[in-house]
């Protein structure tokens, strides 16, 4: 007679352990909400049937409310007081209790084990999850770490680049200066040599004066 208390505490152990999971669903949430409904209605029917079954008889006159120092309390739904409505309905009842006691073996007789076994395994596949889920996240830090270093590597790679780029631009503006130069002495060159060739045009000339004055042939 005490199986829906032990199934109970077995579903409030299984749906707190169910509670703390990190990683709860909403399957899982509707199924602890059924259970905690089913299980709170079992308790409180066989409280209820438990309490007033225990009411034998018919009720007195005291039990009636016939005296005359309180003051009827009318139901509001059939209008009939409350003083002899109650203890009719306990009395019937109690006359009932055989019927009662009959659906009480028959709640308990309902096989909610598998409930709870359902539970387990929902428990079991959650901490599987939970042990994929973390198995995720490790290996999410990894990759987030390797990429972190890929940008420390590109970023130190962008560092030496920059300074490759800077070292061209200098080498560009040497070579720009040397061939200005270049071109430079070339442009004296070609002078030096319209200098040359003008003064030897000169000297030939000088010297066909002097020996046409002397009077060489």
């Amino acid at each position: 007679m005490c199986y829906p208390l032990f199934m109970g505490n077995s579903l409030v152990a299984s749906i707190g352990m169910l509670y703390h999971c990190e990683y709860g669903s909403a399957m899982f949430a509707s199924m602890v909400c059924l259970i905690l409904a089913v299980w709170a209605a079992l308790v409180v029917l066989r409280v209820w049937i438990s309490c007033f079954a225990s009411m034998e008889g018919n009720p007195s006159k005291r039990e009636l409310g016939e005296s005359s120092a309180s003051l009827p309390k009318i139901l509001p739904v059939t209008g009939e007081p409350i003083h002899h409505t109650v203890p009719l309905l306990a009395t019937r009842i109690a006359r009932h209790e055989d019927r009662l006691n009959d659906i009480v073996n028959v709640i308990n007789d309902i096989p909610c084990g598998h409930i709870t076994e359902d539970v387990n395994n929902l428990m079991i596949s959650q901490m599987a999850m939970e042990g994929q889920v973390e198995l995720i996240k490790t290996e999410f830090s990894e990759s987030m770490e390797f990429i972190a270093a890929l940008c420390s590597a590109s970023t130190a790679m962008g560092d030496v680049l920059t300074s490759f780029d800077h070292e061209l631009e200098q080498i560009s503006a040497q070579n720009f200066s040397l061939r200005r130069a270049i071109h430079e002495s070339h442009a004296r060159e070609r002078t030096r040599d319209r200098t040359i060739e003008t003064l030897t045009t000169k000297i030939t000339e000088l010297q066909r004066r002097m020996d046409e004055a002397s009077g060489k042939p």
